[in-house]
């Protein structure tokens, strides 16, 4: 006997558009919309957007939301002093002004501020000056905060998040923060605080 199965996707990215796609924020603009009704169900003749699904990248994740936005992709940069070290976070924008810093109490975010609580394990980057120079990224997203290389000779982009889309991504992997609380792993801190970091990226999507 053989078995035959087929899948079928849905294009969303501009794939079978005349017009390329220009990234992820590209994609939700050219959502269908639906019509607002009232409350007797007639139609208000304007349109409103669906509900936008979130978008989270981690580290390879965050690199390729920063290119496929970028109009120059050299803005993600191969520079690295050392894989697998931890580092803390210094924040670009004050907590009620940005999603993802809303969502965490104060203690965590201050934790974060001044632990090593985040797990760096990339050879690419992204400075605030490349991304800062880019048209296309400040306008689709803003940072949240940097962090420092390994031997904190300078600094990268390590939090973005979208402007107008609840567009998220990370330089560094936040599922360690809570294996590591159960498995201890070298040059990270074991403590509950780095696990509740991580924990609260989940509820950040729901």
């Amino acid at each position: 006997f053989f078995f035959f199965f087929f899948f079928f996707f849905q294009a969303e990215d501009g794939i079978r558009d005349v017009e390329r796609s220009r990234g992820l924020g590209d994609v939700y603009k050219r959502q269908v919309h639906e019509d607002r009704q009232d409350d007797h169900g007639r139609g208000q003749g304007h349109q409103r957007p669906r509900r936008a699904l979130p978008v989270f990248g981690i580290c390879l994740g965050f690199e390729a939301m920063i290119a496929a936005e970028a109009d120059d992709v050299t803005v993600v940069e191969k520079k690295h002093e050392g894989l697998g070290y931890g580092a803390r976070s210094t924040y670009a924008l004050k907590r009620d002004d940005s999603r993802f810093l809303s969502a965490f109490p104060t203690h965590i975010l201050d934790y974060v501020e001044r632990v090593d609580a985040t797990h760096n394990y990339h050879e690419y980057m992204t400075s605030p000056e490349k991304f800062a120079a880019n048209a296309n990224l400040t306008k689709t997203y803003k940072i949240v905060s940097l962090s420092n290389s390994m031997k904190g000779s300078f600094s990268f982009v390590s939090i973005i998040e979208g402007i107008s889309y609840p567009f998220y991504a990370v330089q560094f992997h936040p599922e360690l923060g809570m294996a590591s609380y159960y498995r201890p792993y070298l040059y990270f801190p074991n403590e509950n605080l780095a696990a509740e970091f991580g924990r609260g990226m989940l509820k950040l999507m729901l």
